[in-house]
């Protein structure tokens, strides 16, 4: 399945896209995948909770 977040908070929007199996795997490739985007554009972001970073990520990520 294919996993896309898009982050437009603030910015250009900047699109990240995975191929996973399941959801939890696909959360792990995204926060992998947007944790340099994170502390550069959204520095704030690095101090919070894993939890509370999943939850926003899930909250509006699509799924084909």
């Amino acid at each position: 399945m294919t996993y896309t977040f898009t982050c437009s908070q603030g910015h250009e929007p900047m699109t990240f896209t995975v191929e996973a199996e399941t959801d939890e795997e696909a959360l792990q490739q995204i926060m992998a995948q947007a944790a340099p985007h994170i502390q550069e554009a959204h520095p704030e972001m690095a101090s919070m909770p894993e939890d509370q970073v999943k939850n926003l990520i899930t909250s509006s990520w699509v799924k084909s």
